[in-house]
């Protein structure tokens, strides 16, 4: 942490540094170069947990149902970006980040509610537009998934797949096709046969790859994407919750998704988005799923959205589903939850250009009759 503390302060030193000696030559205003934004997002989160049997749960007395509510800073942040040359950019985000509510199972994906967290999320540099050939290096997103959703909260695929390491990346970018590929050397290391680690080198890589056919379209867009990393552990999902220790070999993971927009008038459109993910099997002696069995992990997201005022409102319902895992935590010897999956509607406005407002609701239960529900809230400002 203090190493990329430093290299933060390093790229932001260089990147002033670098539009300091800009305007010096070029008579460049400082604000044409540099850009800072932020953002604050509020959630009021109402959750209701429904077991199949009574059970005791930390902070709660024992129970066949639970309910809590409460309300989150889920995340707030500042961007800078700075472009002293149309071939070179940097870019920081700083974030403080609570992150959903989960008060039953612990599952602290994105963050954890109980104590917030500041933290670099990304600060990199690159060369080259992002127009066609392009190289980056520093703290960034892998493009694993993608951020785009037509409602606001991230689902089950996104909470699990997202990773921000410090990594070194490049790529090519058509106006119709694209593709990138990055590598690292992840925390997560496999070990041998003798219980140590294999390694500590870069070792982790990430591909993607993408198409948009209708890039010649001003009312109608697809994209088409495909991605493979080839270790799992490295996500934000916590694989360690269910791993009994280090893997002895590396998981890879493979997925794609495809995000269309479809504008019939100025009045409505439709927005569709559909994604799937899986690991390849685990090795019996590093995780087996609930009813003992040799599986993979897999992940399903689809959404289907009516798009009013060419996006400005959304109003869709979502799915979402992973395979392969005990959700809950609620396994027992006559209990054996092997997936979950959930189900609901959203609505989300965008009024006024920088302020989003939306609420979401979901149902969720696993197939040993666990169940849940979730209302959230949200309040965005952009700025």
């Amino acid at each position: 942490m203090k190493r990329f503390a430093f290299f933060s302060a390093m790229l932001l030193a260089v990147v002033f540094a670098t539009t300091a000696m800009a305007q010096e030559e070029d008579s460049a205003d400082w604000a044409t170069t540099v850009k800072i934004g932020g953002f604050i997002d509020v959630r009021p989160t109402f959750y209701w947990f429904s077991p199949d049997t009574e059970v005791s749960i930390p902070d709660f007395q024992t129970s066949d149902s639970f309910h809590s509510s409460d309300v989150s800073l889920y995340e707030t942040g500042i961007n800078v970006d700075a472009k002293p040359f149309d071939a070179v950019r940097g870019h920081v985000t700083v974030v403080y980040r609570e992150g959903p509510m989960d008060y039953v199972s612990q599952i602290h994906d994105l963050g954890d509610n109980a104590e917030g967290a500041l933290m670099f999320d990304e600060g990199y540099v690159q060369l080259g537009s992002g127009n066609s050939v392009w190289l980056r290096a520093g703290k960034y997103y892998a493009p694993i998934s993608t951020k785009d959703t037509f409602g606001f909260n991230y689902n089950l695929l996104q909470r699990n797949l997202f990773t921000n390491p410090v990594a070194v990346g490049f790529g090519y970018n058509h106006k119709f096709a694209g593709f990138s590929g990055h590598l690292w050397n992840g925390q997560a290391d496999s070990v041998s046969s003798s219980g140590r680690p294999d390694n500590d080198i870069i070792d982790t890589y990430a591909f993607e790859v993408h198409v948009l056919p209708l890039a010649f379209q001003e009312t109608h867009s697809i994209n088409l994407t495909g991605y493979l990393l080839t270790d799992f552990a490295e996500t934000w999902g916590d694989l360690g919750r269910y791993l009994a220790g280090p893997l002895s070999q590396n998981i890879m993971l493979y997925g794609g998704y495809g995000i269309g927009r479809f504008f019939l008038t100025d009045l409505i459109g439709i927005g569709v988005r559909g994604e799937y993910a899986a690991t390849q099997q685990f090795e019996k002696e590093d995780y087996v799923n609930a009813a003992g069995d040799e599986t993979s992990i897999s992940f399903v997201n689809a959404e289907l959205a009516l798009l009013f005022w060419e996006g400005v409102v959304k109003l869709g319902g979502k799915y979402e589903s992973i395979n392969g895992v005990d959700h809950f935590g609620m396994a027992g010897p006559e209990s054996e939850p092997t997936m979950y999956r959930r189900y609901g509607g959203f609505f989300r406005s965008n009024l006024m250009e920088e302020l989003s407002l939306g609420v979401e609701y979901l149902l969720g239960s696993d197939d040993e009759n666990n169940s849940d529900t979730e209302l959230q809230v949200q309040a965005r400002l952009d700025f």
